[in-house]
């Protein structure tokens, strides 16, 4: 996967620095949809001399050259999302969370398809997690299998 957007990277006359690797390396290896400041943090462990504008940039240029999404959450602050396959989320009002949805993404993202070239499929979904409706007591906890 390193070597296919380094050779992307370069067809549009830039270069897959090092900071913007390890930026990249660190959207694919969470599970979560990071601020560019939990970025920082993170990449910051390992690059101790980069800058958070340096981060900024970088997220913006990966975002505006497709190697990574965007997501705006209810809380105020941009959440990044190394997975720029085209997918919904869901994202929820009470604890900000943000979640993969897949399977609608998939099929939606198909059936436009017949009309033309899929470019970008972007949907948000606002409600509450799960888990929130559980702590706010609103749903009972499901039974465990």
């Amino acid at each position: 996967m390193e070597s296919e957007i380094k050779t992307l990277i370069n067809k549009r006359g830039n270069r897959l620095t090092r900071q913007r690797q390890f930026i990249l390396d660190y959207l694919h290896s969470v599970a979560y949809h990071p601020t560019a400041e939990q970025v920082y943090e993170a990449v910051g462990k390992q690059l101790p001399d980069i800058g958070v504008a340096t981060v900024y940039r970088n997220l913006k240029y990966l975002v505006e050259n497709g190697f990574a999404l965007q997501i705006s959450a209810n809380d105020g602050k941009a959440r990044y999302d190394g997975n720029s396959q085209y997918h919904f989320h869901f994202i929820c009002r009470h604890c900000a969370g943000i979640f993969d949805i897949w399977q609608v993404s998939r099929k939606i993202a198909k059936d436009i398809a017949v009309l033309g070239k899929v470019e970008q499929v972007e949907c948000n979904v606002y409600g509450v997690c799960q888990s929130c409706l559980v702590e706010t007591g609103k749903r009972k906890p499901e039974a465990q299998n």
